[in-house]
């Protein structure tokens, strides 16, 4: 007959409490559970109980960023308006550069461990140290750096692992 399907080749059935299914049943059932499976993964974008940002509060902070601060493409850096106080909270230049040349003086980095360990309450001079001091470093240095010349700046030696 025309209308009829012929769905004998691929038809489940179910005796004696199991289920058996031909092969390309079995393929259509695995599509559509790896479909409903990505389903909740699609749908899931934020926790629960977070608020997203509208994008009107999205114009308001770029607006507001951009009335303070304009972008100096010689510096490659946002620099503040003249005129501008800076946000609550928001510390200065200088007293940024001047924290971390502080710890710069008082800290140095580990490559072996990974961290970096204070030098005690003795602060770090460069200008203070003697030539040997200076030429120590420099050799501890160049043992853990090497001049990359493709993008000129120095990296850090891949250690050589041994078994």
């Amino acid at each position: 007959m025309r209308g009829e399907i012929d769905t004998a080749p691929n038809q489940m059935t179910f005796t004696s409490g199991k289920l058996n299914m031909k092969r390309s049943n079995i393929a259509q059932f695995a599509f559509v559970l790896a479909a409903a499976s990505t389903i909740g993964l699609s749908t899931a974008q934020m926790p629960r109980g977070t608020v997203s940002v509208s994008s009107t509060t999205v114009k308001l902070t770029h607006d507001e960023f951009l009335r303070m601060y304009s972008w100096d493409p010689a510096n490659e850096m946002w620099i503040m308006n003249a005129g501008v106080t800076p946000p609550e909270g928001v510390k200065s230049r200088a007293s940024v550069k001047a924290e971390r040349d502080q710890f710069l003086r008082n800290n140095r980095y580990d490559n072996i461990n990974s961290k970096w360990i204070s030098l005690g309450a003795k602060p770090r001079e460069v200008s203070a140290m003697t030539r040997e001091e200076v030429r120590a470093e420099t050799i501890a240095y160049m043992r853990t750096h090497e001049w990359d010349e493709s993008t000129e700046m120095w990296m850090e030696k891949k250690p050589l692992y041994r078994k």
